[in-house]
Formats: structure tokens, sequence, C-alpha cells
């Protein structure tokens, strides 16, 4: 749970995108305290180090066991940023094959199967990738890329790469992923790692009969928005734009309450669907 428990609403479900964590859905869960109670759905692996996934439909599979734990009967409200986005869509499909109602199927520039791959794949690519992102404006030139072996690192020596780093990152500065341990970090990187491997296997999103609202990141291509409407089988009721890029467009606090204006009308209409006669 992210925010306070509010009972009167129906909650939201948060979906982890590619690095696992819920973390970033926190400035959505402060927006809407006292409204919705807003629950993040980590990656198992994160917690369970001997725990493995071998499909996203299987995790897909698992997520809606854990949301009909929580709430048993639709309607169901899902939101998901990049993988969590295409995650939230086979979670969608999969409670209305059930049965149940999706209310809200919000999609943050979500990853899309078959469109924007690279042909070579690289640990060390993702890598510098990944420490630009958690540890921004930290000096690369530390990190030693010259790996000859070309396989894919152990957890351990990741997390001496990125000890390496943070020794050159101001302490005092760290927030968010930063403030985090090079041990945790390093965890986060490789199970993000064995992710997209799963993500590159997933040949379609599921179609859904949901209403979708989806946010793009700035200079996302029109094409891969009616990839996605082709695959989802749905033209989405809401296609905005944002001038963000795509790790910064989940906090932008115009989305934030873009969302929140959508979930208060879906919450309106959720208290008279399910009134006292």
């Amino acid at each position: 749970m992210l925010n306070g428990e509010c009972r009167s609403q129906a909650p939201l479900f948060c979906i982890h995108a590619v690095m696992g964590t819920v973390f970033d859905y926190q400035p959505l869960a402060r927006r809407l305290q006292g409204g919705c109670t807003v629950y993040g759905l980590p990656c198992r692996m994160l917690a369970d180090s001997q725990h493995r996934d071998s499909l996203l439909e299987t995790m897909a599979d698992d997520y809606v066991e854990t949301i009909r734990r929580i709430q048993p009967e639709g309607p169901y409200r899902l939101l998901g940023w990049s993988l969590g986005g295409a995650l939230a869509a086979m979670i969608a499909a999969r409670l209305e094959w059930l049965g149940q109602d999706v209310s809200q199927l919000a999609l943050i520039d979500p990853y899309i199967p078959g469109v924007g791959l690279h042909s070579e794949d690289s640990w060390e690519r993702d890598f510098v990738h990944f420490a630009s992102i958690i540890l921004p404006g930290v000096d690369l030139e530390t990190h030693d890329g010259n790996d000859e072996s070309g396989q894919e690192p152990r957890e351990e020596k990741v997390a001496i790469k990125l000890a390496r780093l943070m020794e050159s990152f101001d302490t005092y500065s760290r927030e968010g992923y930063a403030a985090l341990g090079s041990e945790e970090l390093a965890r986060i990187f490789c199970v993000a790692r064995y992710l997209k491997h799963l993500s590159l296997q997933l040949d379609a999103l599921p179609a859904v009969i949901c209403e979708v609202d989806c946010w793009w990141a700035t200079g996302r291509d029109w094409k891969e928005r009616q990839t996605l409407a082709n695959q989802l089988k749905r033209i989405p009721r809401t296609s905005i734009e944002t001038p963000h890029d795509h790790f910064s467009i989940v906090g932008d606090e115009d989305l934030v309450s873009q969302v929140g204006e959508l979930l208060q009308a879906s919450s309106h209409r959720y208290i008279g669907e399910h009134a006292p006669a």
C-alpha cells in the first residue's frame, strides 16, 4: 500500500516497470491520498532471490491472484508505466476473461511488444544507462566498461561496479534510487535485465474490452501508438503526449493531476453503480 487506506472507493493497482520497484508511483499515491487507496505491485524477484518467473504471462496470472485477494470483485482500476503498462494490459485481459469489470486501464508510455527493439543486446550498455538514471550526474568515466568475457555479470560483480561509481557521487545529494545501497541497486539492475529478456519473448498484448487511457513520452512515434491500439483492439479514450522523456514522465505533475481527475470521475461511477437501492 503506497498511501492511506480509503474504503469508500475502489483501489488503484500500480504495476511495476522493468526495474521491478514501485517507488516511481509515490507522487501519484500522495496526490490520491484520502481519495483512493493505491497499491503497488513490485516484482517478486526483488524480495525473493530464489524466485524466477519464466514468462510475463505467468507473472500476470500471479498478479491477478494478488489483486483479487485484496479486491475479490470488480470494477478494477489498473495503472502501469513502461513494462508495467504491458503487464497492466495483460492483467486487465485476464480479469475480463474471468468475467470481471475493469473500469480503468491507465498506461504511461507503455512497453509495446515488437516495437523499438535493439538488434543487439548489451548488458554493458544497459548498465551505463541504468547508472545514468539512478545516479544522475555521476562520473561514468570511473566505470570500467571493458569486460572481455561479454557474459552476463553476477549480482556481486554489479554491486562492486556500482559501489565504485557511488564513491564519486555526492552522498548528501542522494535521493530516490541513489539513496539505496550498491547491493540493492545491483539486485534491481539484474532483475531489470531479466525482465527485459522476458519482455522480448512477448509477441503482442491481448485484446481488452475496457476503456484505455494513455500518456506518452515526448517524441514517441505515432506508429507505436497505433500498434498499441491494434494489439489491444481498442482505440484509447485518452492519448496525451507530455513534454517529458520516458524516465521522468511518471512523476510529471500534470500527468499525476490528470490521472487523479480520471480516477475521481470513475469513482463517481463506481459509487453510483454500487449505491444501495
